[in-house]
């Protein structure tokens, strides 16, 4: 395809030809066949030179019944040359192994085409930014040690580039919170493990705090809730006493203090 559309700019031009009719001047006397060949063959190419000239200046001059100028296009309209053009940048971008949609083409393309496109930038970003960050890190390493400072390890970290790149890392982060803490509730892993996958060097704590769901709330008040929890389930386990059953205990409750009453019914509703 390539060929033949090489082939035809070069032959009849893109958008068509122009043809040239000169009247071809009479052998001079004297004049041998070879040098009329010569003279002729002479003023056709200064004649398509300028013509060539003419054409880019948008200006063509001739003899009036000597030069007869005709135009033959060979399209109708100008709307295969996009497509042309569009075919070159596709190719030129193919070989940068870049996304056409960088270099202005195929703009038009939905929405999931546009953030697959806007992924893979990201992720060439961070292969320029490994390279930068290589070489960062020597030389912050070289400095640090001719300063006298001992160490382990150093990193050199880029902040996200957008939000939406910021989105992507926090979802990422709360699917590896996710699975370390299934891990470590499976008993495959430690507590120093679980802060080595989360990139820390040590846990803050020895042991675990606990439960999670138990967090933001002192021992006092969790102390407290569980309390008033018991207290409702005793309550609803208490049988409710019959009409009679008020009228008695009502009568003995009048026969004793009421000091003695009191305790009574906080013994009871403790029981």
């Amino acid at each position: 395809m390539d060929k033949n559309l090489r082939f035809i700019m070069k032959q009849i031009g893109l958008l068509g030809f122009t043809q040239l009719l000169m009247s071809k001047p009479s052998q001079d006397t004297g004049e041998t066949d070879d040098q009329y060949k010569a003279r002729i063959t002479l003023l056709l190419t200064e004649a398509k030179d300028n013509i060539l000239d003419g054409i880019k200046d948008g200006v063509v001059v001739g003899f009036d019944e000597d030069h007869e100028f005709d135009f033959n296009s060979t399209t109708k309209n100008l709307s295969g040359v996009s497509d042309l053009y569009n075919l070159n940048e596709v190719q030129v971008a193919n070989g940068l192994k870049m996304a056409a949609e960088f270099l202005g083409v195929g703009s038009s393309g939905s929405e999931t085409g546009i953030n697959i496109v806007f992924t893979k930038m990201l992720s060439q970003l961070q292969n320029v930014q490994q390279i930068v960050a290589a070489n960062l890190r020597h030389g912050y390493a070289l400095e640090l040690r001719l300063a006298g400072y001992n160490f382990k390890h150093l990193r050199v970290e880029f902040k996200p580039s957008t939000i939406t790149d910021e989105l992507k890392l926090q979802q990422a982060q709360e699917y590896k919170i996710r699975n370390t803490y299934n891990l470590y509730q499976m008993g495959l892993i430690g507590q120093q493990q679980s802060a080595n996958i989360m990139d820390f060097d040590t846990p803050d704590q020895k042991e675990p705090r606990g439960p999670i769901s138990g967090a933001g709330t002192s021992s006092d008040e969790r102390q407290d809730q569980n309390n008033k929890s018991d207290k409702k389930i005793r309550d609803k386990a208490k049988p409710q006493p019959k009409k009679g059953d008020s009228k008695a205990i009502a009568a003995f409750m009048d026969a004793f203090p009421s000091t003695l009453v009191n305790e009574f019914l906080d013994w009871y509703n403790n029981k």
